[in-house]
């Protein structure tokens, strides 16, 4: 009987994977030595070696008890290390929240979920706001839809007639609306104060303010006072003429500080009036995250610098 049991255990089949386990056996006496490895919380397999401990103590059970039965035991080791890793990553996802809530303020929810987005992640308005060859690029847009389009007007006349009429802009409005956006559902209202102000201010506008349309040379005309609405701080207006940008939005501006003082009153004589509380929303939602700001001197000029900027946070706005 002794022999034909050690025969069975000298016999029991021993897998690579259970290189762990050794089992001896003597024809004289039932000797069982067992081998454990030691697990290593810094190796890379420990949760590997957790996952597979129930095959462990199962087939260890197995050499002692000569059972296969499955017991709430083999899982507990398993069980312990799901329940460590939960743990760990809850704490790290709350600490991530903590220091966002710590950088950015109860504003970074409302910016990056509204009035922010990188690029490469809004894919569905590539070919409606960004041009084809845009959909891998990684920056951030933060400029209202309206604006972006500005930039890009082509996209705003659909029929290519060289009017950008109310029947368009509520086109571009429902396109907007089911992409996604939440910043387009005022464009025949833009449309107007643009009208109005190319009607004012260009001698041979053809905009048509009986007939709701835009004269589409109002955006070449003025393409310079919509693009000092982009950083949309009037207090950037320095860092854009020490960047030399400013001049290149006014050329018929010789003195550096004349351009300065244009481009600030700019913000409330043109972008805020044209592109309307979208554009304030922003303007005050990135100023929250921005922080405080001080000046400093460069080359003579006032140059606004952020707390942001200072603590190297995203310096995409400030």
């Amino acid at each position: 009987m002794k022999n034909r049991l050690s025969r069975a255990v000298g016999q029991a089949p021993v897998d690579e994977a259970y290189s762990s386990l050794v089992t001896t056996a003597s024809e004289n006496d039932l000797d069982v030595k067992w081998h454990f490895r030691r697990l290593d919380p810094s190796e890379a397999d420990i949760y590997l070696d957790a996952l597979f401990g129930p095959m462990y103590f199962k087939y260890e059970r197995f050499q002692k008890e000569r059972t296969c039965q499955t017991r709430f035991s083999d899982y507990m080791m398993v069980s312990l290390f799901l329940l460590l890793n939960a743990v760990l990553q809850m704490a790290i996802a709350f600490k991530i929240d903590q220091v966002a809530l710590r950088t950015y303020g109860e504003v970074g929810h409302a910016l990056f979920n509204g009035a922010c987005w990188r690029v490469s992640a809004a894919q569905q308005f590539v070919g409606l706001l960004y041009p084809e060859d845009f959909k891998d690029s990684s920056d951030f847009d933060c400029t209202q839809p309206l604006l972006t389009l500005s930039m890009l007007p082509d996209k705003l006349d659909l029929n290519k007639d060289g009017y950008w009429s109310v029947d368009e802009a509520y086109k571009m409005s429902k396109e907007l609306h089911d992409r996604g956006s939440r910043m387009g559902a005022n464009l025949t209202e833009n449309l107007m104060h643009m009208a109005k102000y190319d009607v004012k201010h260009r001698a041979g506008s053809k905009s048509d303010l009986s007939k709701h349309q835009l004269d589409m040379d109002f955006f070449q005309h003025f393409r310079g006072k919509i693009e000092m609405c982009l950083p949309v701080d009037p207090k950037l207006c320095g860092n854009l003429e020490a960047d030399g940008k400013l001049a290149k939005m006014l050329p018929e501006r010789d003195d550096g500080q004349e351009r300065v003082e244009e481009c600030r009153e700019n913000f409330g004589s043109f972008c805020t009036k044209l592109f309307g509380n979208d554009y304030e929303w922003i303007h005050y939602a990135t100023s929250e995250l921005c922080g405080h700001s001080k000046f400093e001197r460069k080359s003579g000029i006032n140059v606004a610098v952020y707390d942001a900027s200072a603590k190297r946070h995203p310096t995409f706005l400030c």
